[in-house]
């Protein structure tokens, strides 16, 4: 596996949606970090690598690629060295899962970029409310995020 691969997921509504591993995240378990499109594509179309990179991305994710082949979640699908930019900022919260069954507002965030060190910034800042989750998501999280645009993690909290 390489960075700029492209993997090919058939969704519940019978399309086929995409995303690609852009990097390998040492600042988070050593995650593979991937961006996935918004666009459905028709099981019948075979879109270019170029198309597929072009198009809108819905989210950014840590997971672990591998898993989701041996699994038969996804199936690589084309390669393209456009990966976008880097500077991703991705969020977590210190207290995650320490608030079993309740919905709770955070003030132990941190947050860092791919490879970064991690910044502890307490109350999120405004300026961080647009970062993604920084969960590793495990291949079925993944797919179900694809599916129904709502990450799968119970309980993780708000930040305001």
């Amino acid at each position: 596996m390489r960075t700029g691969d492209i993997f090919e997921v058939i969704t519940d509504k019978g399309t086929k949606k995409y995303f690609q591993y852009i990097a390998k995240d040492i600042s988070d378990l050593h995650s593979d970090v991937i961006r996935i499109f918004k666009k459905e594509y028709d099981l019948n179309d075979s879109p270019s690598s170029q198309d597929i990179v072009n198009g809108e991305i819905d989210t950014y994710m840590h997971t672990y690629i591998q898993l989701g082949i041996k699994a038969k979640l996804w199936r690589k699908y084309d390669w393209n060295r456009n990966i976008g930019a880097l500077n991703i900022y991705f969020r977590d919260a210190k207290d995650y899962g320490q608030h079993p069954g309740e919905k709770f507002v955070s003030k132990q965030w941190e947050v860092w970029i791919i490879n970064s060190n991690r910044e502890y910034v307490g109350i999120l800042p405004d300026m961080y409310y647009n970062s993604y989750p920084g969960l590793v998501s495990m291949p079925n999280a993944v797919i179900h995020r694809i599916n129904y645009g709502e990450y799968k993690a119970k309980f993780y909290p708000d930040y305001k």
